[in-house]
């Protein structure tokens, strides 16, 4: 290491290391000579300890220039070594999107980063909209806009899908509640995971959205889950 270059643990298991003027090839032999310095156990008193090590390398300035955005790739890079069972991998904006959109989704509701859009209903007897559906969307601050087809298995995947739907059910049953004013035969149409037909108090939560937002039951469509 150079004079300039610095080595600190920053929580846990886990150390950062700063390098100063390497590229890639520099790197990838040094992750390999430390990766090789873990592959024989060490003792300790009459106990053999076999430990692992996986490491999370981003570039400076290419891949970002503050200390938080560079922190952050390097743990995406770091996530993705362990979820792939590799040694080390080095940050990738596209390789590293499911990595950041797992670690981020819980926090997009609480950010307001999510939104909806609402698809017509045509009749095909007179051709006048009888309804709307509502589409949900998540704009990331540096993803951009992330379809559902991305973000939706995820959220089934860890359980997040519970929250998101009736987050959704809310804002577009107060939104469409404002519609019928002026449209009032206008029905909501949401549709609905198949994993929360596991959830009992789904229904109980379906109940109470609709006696805050007051909006008439038989005006709202629970259907099958639909990804555009």
């Amino acid at each position: 290491m150079q004079q300039e270059d610095f080595f600190a643990r920053i929580g846990g298991d886990e150390f950062v290391i700063v390098l100063h003027d390497v590229n890639k090839e520099t790197m990838v032999a040094r992750m390999d000579h430390l990766l090789q310095s873990f592959v024989e156990p060490f003792r300790y008193k009459e106990h053999v300890i076999q430990s692992g090590l996986s490491i999370g390398v981003t570039f400076s300035p290419q891949d970002g220039t503050d200390l938080d955005t560079l922190l952050k790739q390097a743990d995406q890079a770091l996530c993705y070594a362990k979820e792939r069972g590799k040694g080390y991998h080095f940050y990738h904006p596209q390789q590293n999107r499911k990595t950041m959109i797992e670690q981020e989704l819980p926090l997009a509701l609480l950010n307001n980063q999510f939104y909806l859009c609402y698809q017509p209903k045509v009749s095909l007897d007179n051709k006048s909209i009888m309804g709307v559906e509502a589409l949900m969307r998540w704009t990331h601050p540096t993803l951009g806009v992330i379809s559902p087809l991305e973000f939706i298995p995820i959220a089934e995947k860890n359980g997040f899908i519970f929250e998101i739907t009736t987050w959704v059910l809310k804002e577009a049953c107060q939104q469409v509640k404002q519609w019928k004013t002026h449209f009032p035969t206008l029905k909501l149409a949401v549709n609905l995971s198949p994993f929360l037909l596991n959830r009992k108090e789904f229904v109980m939560h379906v109940k109470n959205i609709l006696q805050e937002t007051q909006f008439p039951p038989n005006y709202l469509i629970l259907g099958n889950y639909s990804l555009r």
